[in-house]
């Protein structure tokens, strides 16, 4: 598959030399802060969008022998599955000029397999739930707060240590359940940070883009209500069925209807606020505050109400040169 180039001073030699700075920064930077492997993806998007394989491949390479060297060989393959297909991913959507959401949802799907299997792929080898490593860390947790609570003023309370020990424990049963909202939630969130990560860096580089909407017009495909039924069924099914872990599936599904809708409802209180006109800090800064104070409730039923209203979809973004 080949993706053009854009020239920088007319040498594909400084995309090699580029590549090759960003990936060895890239992987250093993963190699002590977690948070660098979920932004990677951004970075090494740019490089194949922007540079080509001459600026790709070297970061790439640069990066994993980095985190060969930082980490070993077994956890330097797990942080690559992190970065290395999401990256692809949103470099080639950019290059070809495929739809910006068709970005964001496949590196989210990305991501999100490697999120799951970095943290299964351990315990299903050893033949244990998928889950047995987390509710293990869940449960140490809880013995030590219990620990502490009981020694403190209010564990003298029986009442109160009672409430809060049954708390822990529907904690930590609750662990798979809690692992997936946040293995979703994070795919979803750096995905898009990533894709606008990348858009932003090519854009400054000059690179010819695919338009982007406004962030008040911004719209769900098509499929999403394809998706959203799939998910639906086969949560349904599974709990029909009383497999292991349909909780787990119940909510990783519950994130893929529910979240996208969170997005829409703050795409429509954007366009709302631009719609009135006027001065709209003040207000802006009132709205959100009102929607993180009942989230994710809020932004669930406007986005719902937004979807089913399709108020949005009979307005168009004016053209630079439009008044």
């Amino acid at each position: 598959m080949e993706i053009a180039c854009v020239e920088l001073n007319g040498s594909k030699v400084k995309y090699v030399a580029f590549g090759l700075g960003l990936g060895a920064l890239a992987g250093l930077a993963g190699g002590y802060i977690p948070l660098a492997l979920y932004l990677a993806p951004g970075f090494f998007g740019f490089a194949l969008a922007a540079w080509g394989a001459f600026g790709a491949v070297p970061a790439i390479a640069a990066a994993l022998a980095a985190d060969y060297v930082l980490l070993g060989a077994a956890d330097a393959l797990y942080v690559a599955s992190l970065w290395v297909p999401a990256s692809l991913i949103i470099g080639v959507m950019i290059g070809k000029k495929l739809p910006w959401r068709s970005a964001v949802a496949f590196s989210a799907l990305a991501l999100g397999i490697a999120l799951y299997m970095n943290m299964a792929l351990g315990p299903m080898l050893a033949g244990e739930n998928p889950f047995a490593r987390a509710t293990a860390a869940a449960k140490e947790y809880a013995s030590l707060f219990s620990e502490q609570l009981a020694v403190s003023p209010l564990g003298q309370d029986e009442e109160y240590m009672k409430a809060a020990l049954t708390l822990f424990a529907d904690f930590v049963d609750a662990t798979p359940q809690i692992v997936m909202v946040a293995v979703c939630g994070s795919a979803m969130f750096f995905s898009l940070a990533d894709v606008l990560i990348a858009r932003g860096l090519c854009k400054a580089a000059k690179r010819a883009l695919r338009p982007v909407t406004h962030f008040a017009l911004w719209q769900l495909s098509k499929q999403y209500g394809y998706v959203a039924l799939a998910a639906a069924a086969g949560t349904i099914a599974a709990l029909l069925l009383g497999l292991a872990n349909a909780e787990a599936l119940f909510a990783a599904a519950a994130c893929i209807v529910l979240m996208p809708l969170m997005l829409m409802g703050a795409c429509y209180m954007e366009f709302m606020l631009r719609m009135s006109g006027g001065r709209r800090a003040l207000r802006r800064a009132a709205f959100y505050a009102f929607a993180l104070f009942l989230m994710p409730y809020s932004l669930i039923l406007t986005g719902l109400m937004d979807r089913l209203m399709r108020v949005r979809r009979h307005y168009t973004q004016k053209k630079p040169n439009q008044s």
